[in-house]
């Protein structure tokens, strides 16, 4: 009873939060609709940093400040093939394909140039981390070129923009919208220093952070060599920074990129976080979740564990712990959600089964396996809400497929 009427709560709170953003939404309208006030629309402000910034061919010489923001390209753009997923039947090989073609660009993978930027005067806006120019256009590049990070921000119905609180005569911008989600750090945002290592001049450039970093953060910040000293962490207000670093992802947020896995094995896979004891076949729990739960959880487990499975956590781990974990597993089972982001640890022969609700499927683990030449299967089960159920008759036809189980 007290669980249904918490999700009355939240879903209650989720309308309000709805209704109150559509009525800003349409007040800015008519604002940015009244003559004059045109061209001051935010929407009609978003620009890409390669169309803003001057573009350069090399980084600027030791001494050499270019007046302008400037814009240097490193890698050009390029394309990967995936292999398709392991899937229960047509019907469900279908939808999965219709959900990697929207988050994952599909089976033909479209990667852009990855770039490094610098901004002079911009400013930093609010807990997703958006880079303004001086003249406030919004750096799409910021918003991980997405829209919806854009209208879930509110920045698009800003009316009076805010005054930095604080300035910064030097930084380099690390995190990005989720700052504190363990695949979109892990994944997106700790390759970035494989671009600012290219540069000798940016060797002690202080990283804008969190302004609260998690135990794992703090742990991979520490392994890959960056000391606290470094750390600049942000207070989710408006900042200004006289010059700005802004390191582009290694690929579309949602796409690991392969350039991002190998960099992750290099840094963190050492004698000290491979191992070969601890369980061969895990089954990944969201037992410390608060959605995407499934329903019948405890007869999934005790059939697993017949199977040979042991039951883990992820949250109750280390980053180390993880990645011991993870260097020599066989089989994962897993409720899709961030512990599988440690397939990137596993061995090439290892295999990953995801269980999806049937209302949401996404293919950002099924992305990364295919870099690491691994198996990948999923199935999906009846939603009640974002939690869901899994037929485990389906689940063993789909281990004896995969995993002669």
């Amino acid at each position: 009873m007290n669980e249904l009427i918490t999700k009355a709560r939240r879903r209650l709170a989720r309308d309000f939060a709805s209704a109150k953003k559509t009525a800003r939404k349409r007040f800015a309208s008519a604002v940015y609709s009244c003559p004059g006030l045109i061209n001051c629309d935010p929407r009609r402000r978003v620009v890409r940093l390669a169309d803003y910034c001057n573009r350069l061919q090399n980084y600027p010489l030791n001494g050499e400040k270019p007046a302008e923001s400037w814009y240097l390209p490193l890698d050009p753009p390029r394309a990967i093939d995936r292999e398709e997923p392991v899937s229960p039947n047509e019907t469900e090989a279908e939808k999965f394909r219709n959900a990697a073609a929207r988050l994952q660009n599909g089976i033909h993978c479209q990667f852009p140039e990855t770039f490094l930027a610098c901004v002079h005067d911009a400013k930093i806006y609010g807990q997703d981390f958006l880079v303004l120019s001086p003249g406030n256009c919004i750096f799409f590049d910021s918003a991980l070129l997405q829209q919806n990070v854009l209208e879930r921000n509110g920045i698009l119905e800003t009316l009076i923009w805010p005054k930095p609180r604080a300035v910064r005569e030097i930084g380099c911008l690390m995190a990005q919208e989720m700052p504190n989600a363990y695949y979109h750090w892990l994944i997106e945002v700790m390759p970035k220093l494989s671009t600012l290592r290219q540069f000798e001049q940016l060797s002690e450039v202080p990283l804008i952070v969190p302004r609260v970093l998690k135990p794992f953060q703090a742990d991979s910040l520490r392994m890959a060599g960056v000391s606290d000293s470094r750390l600049l962490p942000f207070d989710n207000t408006c900042w200004e920074v006289r010059n700005l670093f802004f390191p582009s992802m290694l690929g579309p947020t949602g796409s690991p990129a392969p350039a991002a896995v190998a960099w992750l094995r290099k840094t963190f896979l050492r004698p000290e976080t491979e191992s070969s004891s601890g369980p061969k076949r895990i089954y990944l729990t969201r037992r410390d979740a608060s959605q995407r739960r499934v329903l019948n959880e405890r007869e999934l487990i005790a059939f697993l564990e017949a199977e040979g499975f042991a039951t883990v956590c992820t949250g109750d781990l280390s980053f180390v712990e993880q990645i011991q974990l993870f260097s020599h597993v066989e089989v994962v089972v897993a409720a899709h959600g961030a512990g599988s982001t440690n397939m990137v640890f596993a061995p090439e022969n290892a295999v990953l089964i995801e269980l999806f609700g049937d209302n949401y499927i996404n293919g950002c683990f099924w992305a990364l396996t295919n870099i690491r030449g691994q198996k990948y299967a999923f199935l999906t089960g009846p939603s009640q809400w974002l939690d869901y159920s899994i037929s485990l008759e389906e689940l063993k036809l789909l281990l004896a497929k995969v995993c002669r189980i």
